[in-house]
């Protein structure tokens, strides 16, 4: 194919692209310049392995207000009360992840215990977190994080008269954004978020 013939393909391939999609394509057209545009090439290849860097998107906590527990918990019963209410008022979107990789999966509660026994659980969400996030709408959480469970590790809780241990977790469900709490007993996976990435 010719050099023409290619450059004239581009203004179709990139015009059905989402507008932020499109701002980190114009930020990152400089690399054609240099290098014979090796920088370009290794940049596509990782967009192609990993997907488009996030966006910064700063949510906003309102650590005053405490959050309401499903029928059949309370407060009381968290995991961890003294994590409750913790967190910054503020942090990116863009830093969460999981602290699994590639396919792995693993069943919820051991995914805690090690959190835990590596003193991560500060640097994981709470409830209050999730609600700040749910406020963002269906359509941003979906761009950030497709079909995974968002989890609030902090705010995990003892239910069912004390017997079970669940943790919040916020997902896309069709057009909505939905809340489960999930047992310790159920799997989770790479697309699951569960941490905040430290700066």
């Amino acid at each position: 194919m010719s050099r023409t013939s290619m450059l004239g393909q581009l203004p179709l391939a990139l015009y059905g692209l989402p507008n932020d999609a499109l701002k980190e394509v114009a930020r990152l057209a400089g690399l054609f310049g240099g290098e014979d545009g090796r920088a370009w090439v290794a940049y596509m290849q990782r967009v192609r392995t990993q997907g488009l860097p996030r966006p910064p998107l700063i949510v906003r906590v309102d650590r005053s207000i405490v959050p309401t527990y499903p029928e059949g918990s309370w407060e009381g019963a968290s995991l961890t009360p003294e994590l409750n209410l913790t967190g910054p008022a503020e942090f990116d979107l863009a830093t969460l992840e999981s602290c699994l990789s590639g396919n792995e999966t693993k069943i919820a509660g051991t995914v805690y215990q090690q959190l835990k026994d590596e003193k991560q659980l500060e640097r994981c969400l709470n409830l209050q977190d999730l609600l700040a996030i749910q406020r963002l709408g269906r359509d941003t959480v979906h761009q950030y994080f497709g079909d995974g469970l968002i989890c609030g590790w902090k705010s995990a809780i003892l239910s069912d008269g004390m017997r079970l241990q669940r943790v919040p977790c916020l997902y896309v469900d069709g057009d909505n954004l939905g809340f489960a709490w999930p047992g310790f007993h159920r799997e989770v996976s790479a697309n699951d978020i569960m941490i905040r990435r430290t700066a």
